[in-house]
Parts: C-alpha cells; structure tokens; sequence
C-alpha cells in the first residue's frame, strides 16, 4: 500500500490514501477521464489550440530575451498548467491566466497568500455546480452525440461527493494532487528534452526533419489525436528524456502490508516485516550502466529500448515500463495522467520545434557534472538556474536553508521549416 509521507498535505486522496479499497473505488472512478479515444481524443481541439498559441507566446519572450535568451522552464510549467486546466479541467483562458503563477508559486511555497491553493479548488468546484456544459464521457447525453465532453476533470472531482460520497477535504487533495503533478512533472520534462536538443544539435536536427514532414503530411488540416502516434522521433526523444532525467527521481514510496523474505547481499534470504517502507528510485536505476550500457549517462533517444519501454504502434494508453524503466511508476497504481501528458507534450514540442530552434546559453554551455548537479530534487526535478542572478538568488536561499532557485535559459531562434523528406 501507499506510505503515508501524502497524506497530511492530500488526505485521502487517490495518491495519498492507504486504504486500498477506497484508493481503488477512487481509481475506478477517474479512469474514464484518461481514456484515450472516449476522452483525449474529444478534448485534444482545446489541447491543440493551446499548444498553436503558445507558439506565439514563444516568440514574443524571444523578441524580449536578453543574454541569456528565454527561460524556458518557467515557459513550459506555465503551458503545462494551462493546458490542464484549459483541456482536462474545462477553464477559460481568462482564469487560466488569472490563477497560472499563483497556483504555481503556491505550490513553490513563495504565494504570499496562504489561502490561494484553498480559494481557487473551491472556485473550480463552484463553475462545475453552476455549469451544466460541464461533462464526463460515461454521461448519456455525451454517449448519444448531444453534448461534448468538456472539462471532465473538473467534472469527476465535482461528482464525487455524491458517487463516492467524498468529503470536501478529500476532493480538494485529489484537485490540488492533479494541479500540482499535471504541470510540474510535465514542465520538467519538456525543459529537459528542449535542453538535450539544444545540447546535442545533431538529434535537434532529426526532430526539425520529422515535425516539418509531419506538418507537410497533414496537408493544411489541423493534428487529430491519433496523428500523435505520427512522430516515433520524438517519442524516442521524450522516453530517453524520462530516462535521464526522471521527473520524480525518488521513485515511488511503498508500505508492505504482509511480511516478505527477499534475497540480500551474497544471496542471503533477508526478512521484511509488515509496515515495512519500500522505495523504488528511478535515478539510480534509470541511470545504471549495468541496465543501459556505457553511455547510461549520455542523451541517446537511439538507443536499444526494448518493446515496453517505447510506445510503438497505435497511440494508446499505455505505461511504459520495465524492471530498469519506471518513469509513471508501475502498475496497478501507475501514473493517471500519462495519456494527457504524452498528448500534450507531442503538441506543444512539435509545434515549437516547427517554429524554433534552441541552443545553449552561455551559462549552460560551461557547466559540468563535476562543479554541481544540474538537476535539483525538490520531490520533482527541475533544473538549477545557472545564471550570474539565479545562483546569487540560490546562496541567499541556503542562508535561509531553502531550495536553490530553478530555471532553464535556452537561446531561442526562429526557423524556416526546410524540405522535408520520409525518415
């Protein structure tokens, strides 16, 4: 079963609750949500339309950038945020931009309104009970053609109370946990991806290639949700990303409910008993050159995954994983969102590598693994801000026994989508 490191921020929440039953009543309930051809698939427009935008907000922080160029971690947590809650929680853009840094900054432990986090669920919750357009895709009128789905998140949440008879507390731990895990994960995600291309402009290059043909291939229409499975380049791309550079390099925290024997060191059997905590790290895992071979530290989206690891085929729902490779952790209590986060990272990154290309930033370019990490665990991993500013801003944090400050400068440069050709 879970441990109980959640629960006091998120209660019973789906990811936070120790009681196995209701953490499965609630699975059952939020499955739909993610399903990728009854759900995805109807709300990827409001995906897609996000993602065209972004473009836009994209070269207006390019026209502004300075030395360092744009930073673009705190450019992706913001398009993450926006796309969850303008595609899955039904949003207008508007409250969109209206709560964006305050929830995240909420979350960072910097809003100096203790209340926000609070205020804006129950602000949510409140445009769900007075909003009949809201939806979910079991619903009849959604099932019969007369109504779309539209912010089932939101949706879900809301009629919990009723189908589970949820408490307030535990609605507001699962809105808070998919508000905070839906963009953070996310955001890290695509700020590493963006700086690996930026590091190594040869697979930077293959990924122009494959998004101008993408592009060309579509022919003027608009993406659909199962022309995401169009782009294998950068799919290898984002799963080597997530192998480097794991979102939650901690892993997964377990509690054993029955007493175990393992075999320890030199083959000796080793008991466990119930209550035991179990941890599952990614890092040390994801990073094993006894798993991965000699260049388990270097970017390769070529390399040898074996067929769980990378989606292949038909674009689904689907947990990679593999006894080296968890990045949304194993089931039955992988990650809920992956789906999403696979749809809208496919988005955003195709279209502003379509657009754009990126290169190092002075500060990045001189940094090594020997001086410090690069990457700074704060229960998720985001980058270290490298710049003369964010490292001041960090050794003013240390006096205060605070985290050092994230960012990522990348420099940013427009392109003319070439002539494409098959890969």
């Amino acid at each position: 079963k879970k441990a109980p490191n959640f629960t006091p921020q998120l209660f019973d929440s789906i990811i936070s609750t120790q009681n196995n039953q209701y953490w499965g009543i609630q699975r059952d309930h939020f499955v739909e949500i993610f399903l990728p051809k009854k759900s995805l698939a109807q709300i990827f427009p409001t995906s897609l339309a996000r993602a065209q935008k972004c473009c836009d907000k994209m070269d207006a922080l390019r026209k502004a950038s300075g030395e360092y160029g744009v930073q673009v971690h705190d450019f992706f947590l913001h398009e993450a945020q926006a796309q969850l809650q303008m595609a899955l929680f039904g949003m207008d853009e508007e409250f969109m931009e209206k709560t964006n840094k305050g929830i995240r900054d909420a979350f960072a432990g910097i809003n100096p309104d203790m209340e926000f986090a609070k205020n804006m669920c129950l602000e949510m919750l409140d445009k769900v009970g007075s909003n009949p357009n809201f939806s979910v895709p079991s619903e009849e009128e959604v099932v019969s053609g007369k109504k779309p789905v539209f912010g089932p998140l939101s949706k879900i949440v809301y009629e919990a109370s009723n189908t589970l008879d949820m408490n307030l507390k535990d609605q507001f731990g699962n809105m808070m946990l998919i508000l905070f895990a839906g963009h953070d994960t996310t955001g890290h995600t695509m700020t590493w991806l963006t700086y690996e291309l930026a590091k190594h402009p040869e697979y930077q290059q293959k990924l122009h290639q494959e998004v101008d043909q993408f592009f060309k291939d579509l022919n003027g229409r608009d993406p659909v949700y199962e022309d995401c499975e169009k782009l294998p380049f950068l799919t290898r791309c984002v799963m080597e990303t997530l192998r480097l550079w794991p979102a939650v390099l901690n892993g997964t925290f377990r509690q054993l409910q029955y007493n175990e024997e393992i075999v320890g060191p030199g083959g000796k059997p080793v008991a466990l008993p119930k209550g035991t905590y179990v941890q599952i790290p990614n890092w040390s895992r994801h990073r094993s050159k006894n798993l991965w071979g000699e260049d388990a530290e270097e970017f390769n989206p070529m390399r040898e995954f074996s067929e769980d690891e990378v989606w292949g085929g038909h674009f689904k729902g689907y947990n990679p994983a593999s006894k080296r490779f968890s990045p949304f952790t194993f089931q039955p209590r992988d990650c809920l969102g992956k789906n999403f986060a696979q749809m809208e990272m496919r988005m955003i990154l195709a279209h502003l590598f379509h657009k754009f290309s990126f290169s190092l930033s002075e500060p990045y370019k001189q940094w090594n693994s020997d001086s410090a990490p690069l990457e700074n665990n704060q229960g998720t991993s985001g980058p270290r801000d490298l710049t003369p500013e964010g490292l001041e801003e960090s050794r003013k944090r240390k006096a205060d026994n605070r985290a050092d400050k994230l960012g990522m400068w990348l420099i940013v440069n427009p392109r003319t989508p070439g002539p494409s050709s098959k890969l």
